[in-house]
């Protein structure tokens, strides 16, 4: 039993050496400081700017909690949460592994709320006890990651209240998810959690082995196109790592992503994402890349700071916590990426956006400070009011002189090396009998007939210029059965241009590790132009005509006869003029995260919806369609649609909004003006709002936000 406890109480030399001995003294200096505080710790004398947050849980779930520590505390228990001006059910336990947040006064809080009761957009959020003498650690690692262009998950400065009684302050931090990946406009996909080798369920014997074993990684959410289980990415991830493989490195992990993860670090003093623990891996399936989340960074710390760094400490010159960024420097695409994330961002105004970050979390931090019961370092030594405010005063020349050594070193981008980028031209009858990757700018001629043979794709990642004309379409098209897919991917496909193009016989493309669910898929491109093209007769994969990450324009475009939606927009932007969907197993155009303008448009006979605009989508449609399908708008889950005389035309439903996936707080909002309806009901749910006589439509841009606004106060979704 000892030995158990000791352990988890950083019993162990190996993991901090805190002795039960150690406990007491705090725990009784703890009472102490608190007789000596008074009641200043426990009331609120509205003198602070922190949001406070309000937990009852009941003396027996307490007990409970704390029966047999830390097994005990890691059991959900029932709990009240202040929302809104009520009191909600929700789920809590304690949360961390060691001592720290969850043996002495201030308790460290993992919160669960209903799915269709979020809090602030969350449905598993932390209430962190600091662990650092300036309070706000880990918060201002999260907005500094924020600032640099990395995922980060929600998180803010709090004061909480335990059953009426002041806690002090702590840190309220998003449990990564995929509402993580959704918030941040990324597609659902894998996030993997390397946090195996240290705390609660430590492997002893695998030290330092995080980046060699798949399986001391788990899933923390996962992409449905693929088996929960299926962990083929991070197999290829370590495997490549394994044998120092720069190049597949390269096409596993978004380089600049990682160049400002190791911006981050530097930045931060960090040292606390390395071989052992606070990995989190998203594999974003729309890239077929890794992208870090930061997650526990400690920026700062003094556990990395020299006892005298007021005196004589300069920041490293290269910090570098990992095996995996080791790696990474011994490639040169990697420091060529690096430099130029470097030079960006120290050119930039954002050193002083940071600077100003601290001095504004100390002006706030430093109030709350005065009646916190607890203030602890990194070492559990205790703090007074005083020695916090210093140490958060600390932070803005530690920060200084960081940025000082960084520019002071002169890093410059290097230059792209000119490659070949000669066009490579095709025309006449072009046969493809394997799949085909082409990297060089690609012309086709009018006229030009393509032909793939049966499962063959072809891979365009340059920029790509169809040239057809009316009388002279190109096709593309299958020899005999069904080709794969069409993909056009990369920044280097940027401002491609498709006109008179037809396609048809065309299915999808899946690997281990990519899936284009598309017999046109474009990934990653911008400025897409698709002009006068007819897509039809697809089978096999879900669209015919997927667009992700991309922004795109689609003029004069007739779609036709898909098995399932003939558009699919998945965290895009576009364009779509005088266009024609017909005869969809499924939708016409189905968007997600997109933001959509829409003229001249007909919707015919599509077996669901015309038009489904779902997942914080924004749709401006003006002078369309809609005729003969099962619903011809239908609007949901914090999407908003301003609609311009429309027509509605023997549709089963003319247009529906409601709330389908829980971890949006609202429906969906629609305004229309100047519209006309022919049969065809309108329905909608309790949290969403439709308004079909409106005097005017304004344009959704400037409408979105106040709709959203507008839906949450009426739904009760306001703190």
């Amino acid at each position: 039993m000892y030995e158990d406890l000791a352990l988890r109480n950083l019993g162990d030399k190996r993991l901090g050496g805190l002795s039960l001995h150690r406990v007491g003294e705090l725990q009784f200096k703890y009472l102490a400081k608190s007789l000596s505080r008074g009641l200043a710790s426990a009331i609120d004398d509205g003198r602070d700017e922190l949001p406070r947050v309000h937990l009852f849980v009941q003396e027996a779930d307490l007990a409970k909690l704390d029966s047999a520590q830390p097994i005990s505390g890691q059991r959900y228990v029932s709990a009240r949460l202040f929302k809104g001006g009520d009191v909600v059910k929700v789920k809590a336990r304690h949360r961390g592994d060691f001592a720290y947040h969850w043996g002495f006064f201030k308790r460290s809080w993992r919160i669960k709320t209903k799915r269709d009761d979020l809090f602030q957009g969350m449905r598993r959020f932390n209430l962190i006890a600091p662990k650092t003498a300036f309070l706000y650690s880990n918060h201002i690692g999260y907005e500094l990651a924020r600032l640099i262009g990395l995922l980060a998950p929600k998180s803010a400065v709090v004061n909480l209240n335990l059953n009426g009684h002041h806690q002090g302050v702590h840190l309220l931090v998003e449990q990564i998810s995929e509402s993580t990946l959704r918030n941040a406009g990324r597609l659902p996909g894998d996030i993997y959690s390397g946090d195996e080798l240290y705390g609660l369920d430590i492997w002893t014997g695998l030290d330092r082995q995080l980046f060699e074993s798949p399986g001391l990684w788990r899933k923390m959410a996962y992409d449905n196109h693929y088996p929960e289980g299926y962990n083929a990415p991070i197999v290829a991830l370590l495997t490549a790592l394994a044998v120092s493989d720069q190049k597949a490195l390269a096409e596993l992990l978004d380089l600049k992503d990682f160049a400002r993860l190791n911006l981050w670090e530097q930045l931060a003093n960090g040292r606390h994402m390395d071989d052992v623990h606070n990995w989190r891996l998203y594999y974003d399936p729309g890239r077929g890349r890794f992208f870090p989340i930061m997650w526990d960074g400690m920026p700062w710390s003094d556990l990395w700071l020299p006892h005298d760094w007021r005196n004589a400490w300069q920041p490293p010159e290269k910090l570098i916590a990992s095996s995996l960024m080791q790696t990474l420097h011994d490639n040169d695409e990697f420091l060529r990426v690096k430099a130029g994330v470097y030079r960006d961002f120290l050119m930039s105004d954002k050193p002083e956006h940071l600077l100003q970050k601290i001095a504004e979390l100390n002006r706030v931090v430093s109030v709350s400070a005065e009646r916190d019961p607890a203030i602890l370092t990194e070492q559990n030594e205790w703090v007074t009011v005083s020695q916090s405010k210093d140490r958060m005063q600390d932070n803005i020349e530690i920060a200084r002189r960081i940025i000082e050594k960084l520019r002071s070193s002169n890093l410059e981008a290097g230059e792209i090396d000119q490659t070949d980028e000669t066009a490579i031209i095709w025309s006449g009858v072009i046969r493809l009998d394997v799949d085909t990757v082409v990297e060089r700018p690609l012309i086709i001629e009018a006229g030009t007939k393509l032909v793939l043979a049966p499962g063959v794709s072809l891979f365009v990642r340059n920029h790509l210029q169809v040239n057809g004309t009316p009388d002279k379409n190109v096709t593309i098209t299958a020899e005999k059965g069904r080709f794969g897919a069409v993909v056009l991917e990369g920044e280097k496909a940027d401002h491609s241009r498709v006109s008179y193009l037809t396609m048809e016989g065309g299915s999808g493309y899946r690997s281990d590790l990519r899936e284009y669910s598309g017999m046109l898929s474009i990934h990653g491109v911008q400025d897409v132009v698709l002009e006068q093209c007819a897509l039809r007769d697809n089978a096999g994969y879900d669209d015919q005509l997927h667009v992700v990450y991309s922004g795109i324009s689609i003029r004069n475009c007739t779609f036709s006869a898909a098995p399932m939606d003939a558009v699919d927009l998945d965290m895009s932007s576009a364009d779509i003029v005088d266009s024609r969907f017909t005869g969809s197993g499924n939708d016409g155009l189905d968007l997600m995260g997109s933001r959509v303008r829409a003229r001249g448009l007909s919707f015919d006979e599509n077996r669901d919806k015309g038009i489904s605009v779902g997942e914080r989508s924004r749709l401006d449609i003006r002078g369309s369609r809609f005729q003969g399908n099962l619903i011809g708008i239908q609007v949901k889950d914090d999407s908003v649609v301003s609609g311009k005389e429309l027509k509605f035309v023997d549709n089963r439903t003319a247009i529906d909004a409601y709330a389908k996936n829980w971890r949006y707080e609202t429906g969906g909002y629609g305004i229309f003006c100047d519209s006309e309806f022919s049969n065809g009901s309108i329905t909608f749910d309790r949290r969403s709002i439709l308004d079909i006589e409106a005097a005017a439509c304004p344009e959704v841009t400037t409408l979105a936000e106040d709709a959203v606004d507008r839906l949450k106060k009426e739904l009760g979704q306001f703190e």
